[in-house]
């Protein structure tokens, strides 16, 4: 009797998931779709995401899965042309041309028949083959202009290259060129399912034609498999760089307490601290791992994977810094600015781009890519944590100058940060000329990112020198640790951001100049206040 009890729970349960599965629609088939873009063959999940945060600026636009959005744009094309959609927050540019935005955003429809928008282009066309500087006007006009070009070759279906051709040239054949075959009529036919809502039909046909896919790309023969795919699908959807900080900011509270807190109750604190750190460790880990598989090589050729690295090695540091001392710190400091940068990583995909791009040919020997690169950026961790723990120093120097003891360790834990900092650097740096002259038959060439690199190792030099000298003493070393993390920010961000010339234009990019420049004022502005606290404080 109970055997048979459990066997009608069971078919129940069966019978409610069908029952539901017949009014939804099921997405998993589609994720798994091969698609060649921008160089590289990715899974339509990674595409739609990509592709709806560059033109909208959010992955799920208006709360929607991104492949049901893709799927709502090549469905009713000129609703998504009549829609705000263009991503546009750069209001002198919107007055300018008389934009009309809704919640920072642009139809696609009414730019081509804007007066001002196309001179524009036209002049800015003229610009960059002649290669003159744009003003930010400019780069925000040409940024939109990419937006709505984005669109319309989705709209248009030649940049929907899912199907595998051996006699094409690239392999692959786009939606555009098959609009009169099979397979396109397949895709049409979901289409129709998507917009009346038959979602058993919509969910049977997208098994249907993923299959037929995946037995066209067996054909052809040099397409990823069903691993690689999934692999990339698991990565999109777990985001742990995004739990990491979650879990480096649980760090950072978890610390506080450990110092708010006397008796056992610190311990306690600080080893639940301990446990939430190497968590967000593990699964940081983890994350590299399969960001590393699915571009087959290392997480650092470009800023957004730079800043989430740095995050992380800056949390390694503290945590070796952490079983020396036996410190709370490096953790505190660490977890605090970790936490940052993965927040700003995260939420700032139009600036720190996290989609994953095959290298440019002089970044193709991943032998000098790993040791060049990862050791610069990890001088770079090393430098973000001394920079935090000068920034605790300083709090000391302004509300606590009685608190000598403290004062002391502090300075002690800064000076070995910044040692472990200028080894590296030195290291990464030597390594730079090794590989430029693999590269470009030069060891050294006064290229913009070599020089910042050269005047930030400098810096550093600098400060290590005078404490040794006796020029500087426990509060000189201090501030200028603090304010030498700007020729840092300078080679890592001012070069690739801001100057945007040099050998290095793989790394380029645009974006976050106010408030990187809010940060620097900032930094400033605490560095001389703490020097006023401490000369009135401890007057010469």
């Amino acid at each position: 009797m109970k055997c048979k009890f459990i066997v009608f729970i069971f078919a129940l349960i069966l019978f409610s998931q069908n029952i539901f599965a017949s009014d939804h629609f099921d997405y998993s088939s589609l994720r798994q779709i091969s698609i060649l873009d921008q160089g590289r063959i990715k899974p339509l999940d990674t595409f739609a995401r990509e592709s709806v945060r560059a033109i909208t600026g959010q992955i799920y636009f208006k709360g929607k899965d991104p492949l049901e959005t893709l799927l709502g744009w090549l469905a009713r094309p000129e609703e998504a042309m009549a829609s705000p959609l263009i991503l546009s927050r750069y209001e002198p540019l919107n007055q300018k041309m008389g934009f009309q935005t809704f919640e920072h955003r642009l139809i696609p429809k009414s730019l081509s028949d804007n007066k001002e928008f196309q001179p524009t282009l036209k002049n800015i066309f003229l610009k960059e083959q002649a290669q003159e500087t744009l003003s930010e006007s400019e780069k925000e006009a040409a940024l939109i202009y990419r937006r709505l070009e984005m669109l319309i070759k989705i709209l248009s279906g030649s940049s929907i290259f899912i199907f595998p051709d051996p006699l094409q040239a690239a392999g692959w054949s786009s939606l555009e060129t098959l609009s009169n075959q099979d397979k396109a009529q397949d895709l049409k036919n979901i289409l129709e399912d998507f917009t009346q809502k038959k979602y058993s039909a919509f969910n049977a046909d997208s098994k249907n034609f993923a299959e037929d896919l995946k037995k066209m790309d067996k054909e052809a023969g040099k397409y990823p498999g069903e691993r690689a795919l999934k692999r990339e699908i698991c990565f999109n959807h777990l985001r742990p760089f995004q739990k990491a900080w979650i879990l480096f900011l649980g760090t950072f509270v978890l610390m506080l307490f450990s110092f708010e807190r006397g008796g056992g109750g610190a311990s306690w604190f600080y080893r639940i601290a301990l446990l939430t750190a190497i968590a967000g460790v593990g699964i940081s880990i983890y994350g590299f791992v399969l960001r590393c598989l699915i571009a087959g090589r290392p997480p650092v050729s470009n800023m957004y994977e730079s800043v989430i690295w740095v995050s992380f090695a800056s949390v390694i540091f503290a945590l070796i810094f952490e079983a020396i001392y036996r410190s709370r710190f490096f953790l505190l400091s660490a977890s605090a600015l970790s936490t940052l940068g993965l927040v700003l990583a995260d939420n700032l995909p139009n600036v720190l781009s996290p989609s994953i791009h095959p290298l440019v040919p002089v970044l193709r020997s991943n032998f000098w890519l790993t040791i060049h690169v990862l050791t610069i950026t990890l001088s770079y961790a090393a430098f973000m944590l001394a920079m935090g723990i000068g920034q605790l120093t300083l709090g000391y120097y302004a509300f606590k100058p009685l608190a000598k003891e403290r004062i002391k360790a502090l300075n002690l834990f800064l000076y070995r940060a910044i040692q472990v900092g200028v080894v590296l650097l030195a290291a990464g740096t030597i390594l730079g000329g090794v590989w430029a002259n693999y590269s470009w038959g030069r060891f050294w060439g006064w290229d913009p990112k070599e020089v910042w690199a050269l005047i930030a190792l400098l810096g550093y030099i600098a400060i290590l020198h005078g404490r040794y000298a006796g020029w500087l003493r426990d509060f000189g070393m201090t501030a200028w640790s603090v304010l030498s993390f700007l020729l840092v920010m300078m080679a890592w961000y001012g070069v690739n951001f801001v100057l945007g010339v040099g050998l290095h234009s793989y790394g380029f990019s645009s974006g976050g100049f106010k408030e990187v420049i809010s940060f620097v004022l900032l930094m400033l502005a605490w560095v001389g206040f703490a020097t006023y606290r401490y000369k009135k404080s401890f007057p010469p």
